[in-house]
C-alpha cells in the first residue's frame, strides 16, 4: 500500500515536462534551436572586448508566450558603420501555434542603438498585450524581430546580443496604506 502511494505522488511530477509548460517571459541570447528565423545569423565584427552581436535578414521569432498582463521589452543592440537601418521589435497574436516568421506584427520598439563598444540596452514598457494586439490574459502572443538588409551593399539593421520580455510589475496594483484600505472597506459596508 505504501508503494502505491509513492508511485501516485511521483506520477504528476513526471507527467508534465518543461517543454509543455506555458512560457510567460522570454530571455534569449540567440542560442541555436531556441528561435526560428528567415536567415542564418551573421556575427558582427565589433571588436574582441565589445561582446557578441548578431545580425539576421528578415524576421526572427520565438515560440508563443502566454499573456499575464503588461510587459517590458528590452534589447541589447549595437550600431556600426555598416548597420544603418533600425531593428524592429513586433508583437502579434499567436494565430499560428508554433514558432513561425510568416506573419507581420505590430511594431512595439524601433531600436536604433549607438556606436559604442558593448552596445546599449533599449527598453520599452509597460505594454499591455490586450490593448496593443488584442491578446487578453491567458491567451498567447508572439514576439518577433524584423531585420532589414540592402541586397546590394549588404548593410543591414543594427546588431543584437539579447532580448528580454518580462512582466511589468509597476502597473499591477497601486500602493496604499492599511488605514486607507480599512476606510474604503468601512465606506462600502454602510
Amino acid at each position: 500500500m505504501k508503494a502505491a502511494s509513492i508511485i501516485f505522488v511521483f506520477i504528476p511530477f513526471f507527467a508534465t515536462s518543461p517543454s509543455e509548460a506555458q512560457q510567460t517571459e522570454l530571455h534569449s541570447n540567440f542560442e541555436i534551436g531556441t528561435y526560428c528565423s528567415e536567415s542564418e545569423p551573421d556575427t558582427l565584427p565589433v571588436g574582441q572586448d565589445c561582446g557578441t552581436f548578431y545580425q539576421f535578414t528578415g524576421r526572427v521569432s520565438w515560440p508563443p508566450l502566454t499573456s499575464v498582463g503588461p510587459i517590458r521589452i528590452s534589447v541589447h543592440t549595437i550600431d556600426t558603420s555598416f548597420t544603418p537601418f533600425p531593428l524592429y521589435v513586433e508583437l502579434r497574436n499567436a494565430a499560428l501555434p508554433n514558432c513561425t516568421t510568416l506573419t507581420a506584427g505590430k511594431v512595439a520598439l524601433v531600436a536604433n542603438s549607438v556606436s559604442q563598444c558593448g552596445g546599449v540596452r533599449e527598453t520599452i514598457g509597460p505594454i499591455d498585450p490586450a490593448t496593443f494586439v488584442g491578446v487578453h490574459l491567458g491567451q498567447e502572443y508572439i514576439v518577433q524581430l524584423v531585420f532589414l538588409r540592402d541586397k546590394d551593399s549588404l548593410w543591414g539593421s543594427v546588431g543584437i546580443a539579447s532580448i528580454d520580455v518580462t512582466h511589468d510589475t509597476t502597473t499591477s496594483v497601486a500602493a496604499g496604506t492599511w488605514g486607507l484600505v480599512k476606510a474604503l472597506y468601512r465606506d462600502t459596508t454602510r
